[in-house]
Parts: C-alpha cells; sequence; structure tokens
C-alpha cells in the first residue's frame, strides 16, 4: 500500500514518487462535511492500488476526526458503496 500524505493546508491527501505528485484526492470542509470532489491518479501510475489507499486515507481521517463525508467524486463514492463500514461516514 502506498505512503499516503495529508496536507491539510492544501485540504489533500497526496501519494508522491520521490518529488513527483503521483497521486491526489482534494475536498473542500463545510463544517463536519468533507466534501471529497476529485480524486486523480497519474495515467502511468493507476492500477496500483494508490487511488484506494487516497480513500482509505480519507476515511480514516475522517473516522478519527469525528467528520462525515459527501462522495462527490465518483470514485470515492464507488469506493464508500463497496464498503459497508463506510455507510456509517455518509453526510446526511
Amino acid at each position: 500500500m502506498p505512503d499516503v500524505i495529508f496536507q491539510p493546508e492544501s485540504h489533500a491527501f497526496v501519494v508522491r514518487d520521490g518529488d513527483d505528485v503521483v497521486g491526489r484526492l482534494a475536498y473542500h470542509q463545510h463544517g463536519d462535511v468533507l466534501d471529497a470532489y476529485t480524486t486523480w491518479v497519474r495515467p502511468d501510475r493507476r492500477g496500483r492500488g494508490e487511488a484506494a489507499a487516497l480513500v482509505e486515507a480519507l476515511l480514516d481521517h475522517a473516522r478519527r476526526e469525528g467528520l462525515t463525508i459527501r462522495p462527490s467524486c465518483w470514485y470515492v463514492a464507488k469506493v464508500m458503496r463497496a464498503d459497508p463500514k463506510a455507510s456509517e461516514l455518509l453526510a446526511r
């Protein structure tokens, strides 16, 4: 599983390869709701689990901080639908 770096100042989680960002999940925070609006992985890095690792980092962060998630990004929504435990984190 790739190492995911939380960057609260830029409202993002990233995966790096050296100095290069090769994956990024960005969100807006509205009170206690994280609106996960985009997930991106560099094309040559796709299929390695990096996008899934970004979403898992988001879910872990939300659980730790007592936040909920609005999955505006289709990929985040897909991962959350597939994980029964993630339903407790869905913003109402």
